[in-house]
């Protein structure tokens, strides 16, 4: 597909490195930033830098003309569901032929966690929009350990939610990587695509390594429920079901 992508959340953890293999297959992207003197990491060849907000009608009416395909990724917040939605209606009055979201594996508008209700009320509003769409649903992301850098270093605990379960953290990039291809390609109406790592650890698994690099005992300290709940959402700024058919895939890119 040569048809035109805009990229929200662009100068993020997946956005940037999405734009980067947009760029590098040479597909025409109009990536949306806040701040023009912020875009340095996505000004790639082929791609058109735009600045606005997801919330403001004017910059999303110019962001989205002539647009057909709309990724849609935003921050985090207890604003997400009214930021997201604002950018969905935006779309459709564009005439976007179809969105792109980046959710997360577990989203439900039933959930008790935020972060987790939050999508979930995004991916119900997307599934009553009248548009074609594509969810996209990655578990924890790797990168988002990197929260632990303080109390690794000065208390020797990797705070977490899993207590002895597994989790099968993946990479950001390889949800970027799944974003690109879903983007280049046709055949994704309604499918959601949850993505996870190679392989599943338990937090033990991750303190060893950890334990061996600062040269002194890392140790996993599973945090209880409300903590965890206020933690998930954290780690996502750190950087009811869509209707049937659907096809919910585990994919690799």
């Amino acid at each position: 597909m040569s048809r035109k992508i805009l990229v929200s959340g662009a100068p993020g953890t997946v956005g940037t490195e999405l734009v980067r293999l947009l760029s590098q297959k040479g597909v025409e992207v109009r990536a949306l930033v806040h701040h023009i003197e912020k875009s340095g990491e996505v000004s790639l060849p082929g791609v058109e830098i735009v600045e606005g907000d997801l919330t403001d009608r004017a910059s999303m009416s110019r962001a989205l003309k002539g647009i057909d395909t709309f990724f849609l990724a935003s921050s985090a917040s207890d604003t997400q569901v009214a930021v997201q939605a604002a950018a969905i209606e935006a779309a459709k009055k564009a005439g976007t032929g179809r969105i792109v979201k980046l959710s997360a594996y577990g989203a439900d508008k039933n959930s008790p966690v935020p972060f987790f209700e939050w999508h979930g009320e995004t991916e119900a509003t997307l599934g009553e929009a009248g548009i074609a769409y594509t969810l996209i649903q990655p578990f924890l992301y790797m990168q988002t350990l990197l929260m632990n850098i303080p109390t690794i270093l000065g208390k020797g605990a990797i705070f977490n939610c899993g207590g002895g379960g597994h989790i099968p953290v993946v990479d950001a990039r390889d949800a970027a990587a799944v974003a690109a291809a879903v983007l280049t390609s046709s055949g994704h109406d309604g499918a959601v695509y949850e993505r996870t790592g190679p392989a599943s650890c338990t937090w033990p698994d991750t303190a060893a390594p950890t334990s061996a690099l600062r040269g002194r005992p890392v140790l996993p300290s599973t945090l209880p429920p409300e903590p965890c709940a206020r933690r998930a959402g954290e780690a996502a700024r750190h950087d009811p079901r869509p209707p049937e058919p659907s096809r919910r895939r585990s994919v690799r890119p």
